[in-house]
C-alpha cells in the first residue's frame, strides 16, 4: 500500500485510534471505518487532482451505497470548489442518513448538516510518522479478516433466510383471516354476541367449564383494524423468527405464547370483561425477538446485532405504551411476551446451528420439540373448533323464533326468543331483571322482567304515575346512554304504559316498558339488543305485545 497524503493519513489515524474501530482501505485512497461501536460508519476519501470524473464516480458509489447506519463521508484535500462533487453525489432520496464533510487544503471545515460536527474532524491532526502509518496498516489487515468473517456470517444468514419457508406463520395468518370472515358472516365482524359465541375469553365462562376459550380467543379480533395490526406484527416478526429457528420450534413458541397470554388475561380480567386477539402470540414473537437481539450470537450476524437491539428496544417501548391504552388487554400482552422470551432463552434455541458452523451445520433439534409443537398446536386449533361448534354462532343471523314462558311469581306470561343462553347472575343481582333471559355479551338480545308492588290502583293514579315516569325517563341517563326515542305514554298489551329507547356507546340498545297491568302493581320490561343482527330488530315490541298478566 503506497503512502498517500499526510493529511489523509492523519485523519484516518485519528478516527481509527479507538480499538473498537475497524478499518478497510481500498487501494490507497478510500478508507471505510466502523466507528462508535457500530453505531455509524465514517468514510475518508482523499482528493485526487486532475480526474474529476473518477473522483465523482468514487464519491457517488460511496454516498449511494445501501447502508442502514448513518454514514459520514469526509473528503480530505483539494480546493474549496471540490465540495461540489460531494453535493452532486448525494441524491434526493437515500437508503440511510448521509452526512458530507470537506477538509480543504486551505480553509475551514465545510459540512452539510446542522448541529455539532464530529470532534475529530475539527481538532488539529496529529503528527504522522512511519511507525504510526505501519501500525495503521497492521490494523487494516486485522480489520479485513474481521470484516470477511462478518461477510461470511451475513452470507450464511441470508442463505438461510432465503431457504426458509414460514409455513407456520402463513398458516396462522390464513386462519386469522378465515375466522374474521366467520365473524362478519355471523354478526358483523365485531358484535360482542358473535365474538362470545365463537369463543371470546370470558373469565366467568372459563370458570364455568368453557376452558376452550383460552385457545379460541386467540383467533378472534374486535374488527378489521385489530386483526390487521396483529397480523402485521405476526407477519414481520413471525416470518423472521421462523426462518431462524425453524417451523417446529416456532409452532411451539407461538402456541405456548398464545396460551400464556390467555392465562394471564384470565387472571387479570374482571368477570364482566371480554378479550379477543392474537396479541399474546404476537407479543411472544416480540419477546423472542428481544432475546434474539441481546442473546443471539451465533444465530444473528454480528453486523446485525446493533440494529436488532435498537429495533427490539423501540418495538418493546412502543408496545408497552400501547398496552396500557383503554380497551387493550395488557395481561395478554405481557403474558405472551414473557412466555415467548423464556422459551427462546431456555428451550427453543437448543440444537440450532450457529452461523459460524458453515454449510455443514446440522440442526440438532431436541426430540421433544416436535411432539410438544403438535400437542400445543392441536390444543389451539381444537379450542377454536370447539368454540365454533358449541357456540353455534351461525344461528345468530336467522330470525328468532319465540316460545311462551310462564313466570308465575311475577304473574306474567310472555313470548321469549328461543336459544337465549342463561342470564348472567351478576346482572340479575344488580336488578336488571328479577327474571332474565339471555346474556347480552353472547346473545343478540336480553329480556328482563321485574314486578313492583304498591303501584297506582286508580285511573287518575295511573295517569299521574305515567307522567312522573315519563319525566324521569326523559332526563339524561347517568350510565352514558343517549335517548333514541323519547319516553311516551302508550298502550302495551292493552294496558296503560310508558316506553322509551336508549343507545349506549358500544351500540347496544335498551328499550324499557313500564306497564300498569293490574291495580296496585307495575311491571318493568327491559329488552337489550346487540348491534349487527338485523334479523332480530323488533324483538322488544314482539315480546312486549305478547305479555299477558294474571288478574
Amino acid at each position: 500500500m503506497a503512502e498517500p497524503s499526510l493529511a489523509y493519513v492523519a485523519r484516518v489515524q485519528q478516527l481509527a485510534a479507538d480499538p473498537a474501530t475497524r478499518v478497510e482501505v481500498f487501494g490507497t485512497e478510500l478508507a471505510v471505518l466502523r466507528a462508535g461501536g457500530g453505531n455509524r460508519r465514517v468514510a475518508i476519501v482523499a482528493w485526487q487532482a486532475g480526474d474529476d470524473a473518477a473522483m465523482q464516480a468514487r464519491l457517488t458509489k460511496l454516498v449511494r451505497a445501501p447502508d442502514p447506519l448513518p454514514v459520514e463521508i469526509v473528503l480530505v484535500g483539494g480546493p474549496a470548489t471540490a465540495r461540489a462533487l460531494l453535493q452532486k453525489a448525494k441524491p434526493w432520496v437515500t437508503t440511510g442518513r448521509r452526512y458530507l464533510y470537506h477538509l480543504p487544503d486551505d480553509g475551514p471545515l465545510w459540512h452539510d448538516r446542522s448541529g455539532p460536527t464530529h470532534p475529530l474532524l475539527v481538532e488539529p491532526a496529529p503528527h504522522v510518522d512511519q511507525a504510526s502509518w505501519s501500525a495503521l496498516q497492521e490494523k487494516v489487515e486485522r480489520s479485513r479478516g474481521e470484516l470477511a468473517e462478518e461477510q461470511g456470517e451475513l452470507s450464511a444468514f441470508a442463505g438461510r433466510q432465503r431457504a426458509g419457508r414460514p409455513v407456520v406463520t402463513f398458516t396462522v395468518l390464513a386462519m386469522i383471516a378465515a375466522v374474521l370472515g366467520l365473524q362478519f358472516a355471523f354478526g358483523g365482524g365485531q358484535a360482542d354476541g358473535a365474538l362470545m359465541r365463537l369463543g371470546a375469553l370470558s373469565p366467568r365462562l372459563v370458570r364455568a367449564g368453557e376452558v376452550w376459550r383460552l385457545a379460541s380467543c386467540t383467533f378472534l379480533h374486535g374488527g378489521v383494524m385489530h386483526a390487521l395490526m396483529n397480523a402485521y406484527v405476526i407477519f414481520i416478526l413471525g416470518s423472521f423468527l421462523e426462518k431462524i429457528i425453524g417451523p417446529w420450534r416456532f409452532a411451539l413458541l407461538y402456541a405456548a405464547a398464545a396460551f400464556g397470554g390467555s392465562l394471564v388475561s384470565f387472571y387479570t380480567l374482571s368477570d364482566a370483561g371480554m378479550s379477543v386477539g392474537a396479541s399474546g402470540a404476537g407479543w411472544g414473537c416480540l419477546g423472542a425477538h428481544c432475546v434474539l437481539a441481546f442473546r443471539g450470537r451465533g444465530l444473528l450476524p454480528t453486523a446485525m446485532i446493533p440494529g436488532a437491539k435498537r429495533a427490539a428496544v423501540i418495538n418493546l417501548g412502543l408496545n408497552v405504551v400501547v398496552s396500557f391504552q383503554p380497551r387493550v388487554d395488557w395481561g395478554a400482552h405481557f403474558g405472551g411476551g414473557l412466555v415467548g422470551a423464556a422459551l427462546l432463552y431456555f428451550v427453543v434455541h437448543r440444537g440450532l446451528p450457529h452461523l459460524g458452523e458453515g454449510d455443514a451445520a446440522v440442526d440438532r433439534r431436541p426430540p421433544y420439540i416436535a411432539p410438544l409443537a403438535v400437542l400445543m398446536g392441536a390444543l389451539l386449533v381444537g379450542g377454536l373448533l370447539t368454540g365454533i361448534l358449541r357456540g353455534r354462532a351461525w344461528e345468530l343471523g336467522d330470525p328468532p323464533t319465540f316460545a311462551p314462558e310462564s313466570l308465575p311469581a311475577l304473574g306474567v306470561l310472555l313470548d321469549v326468543p328461543r336459544g337465549l343462553g342463561p342470564a348472567d347472575p351478576e346482572l340479575v343481582e344488580k336488578n336488571v331483571g328479577e327474571v332474565a333471559f339471555g346474556d347480552i355479551r353472547a346473545d343478540p338480545a336480553l329480556v328482563a322482567v321485574v314486578r313492583f308492588e304498591g303501584g297506582p290502583s286508580g285511573a287518575e293514579q295511573v295517569a299521574a304515575a305515567q307522567a312522573q315516569i315519563r319525566e324521569e325517563l326523559g332526563q339524561q341517563p347517568k350510565d352514558g346512554a343517549t335517548v333514541v326515542d323519547p319516553p311516551v305514554v302508550a298502550e302495551i298489551a292493552g294496558k296503560p304504559a310508558v316506553r322509551a329507547r336508549y343507545r349506549y356507546q358500544n351500540g347496544i340498545e335498551r328499550q324499557v316498558f313500564f306497564i300498569f297491568a293490574t291495580p296496585g302493581t307495575m311491571h318493568r320490561l327491559e329488552v337489550y339488543s346487540q348491534p349487527g343482527f338485523p334479523a332480530w330488530s323488533g324483538v322488544a315490541d314482539r315480546v312486549a305485545a305478547s305479555m299477558r298478566f294474571a288478574p
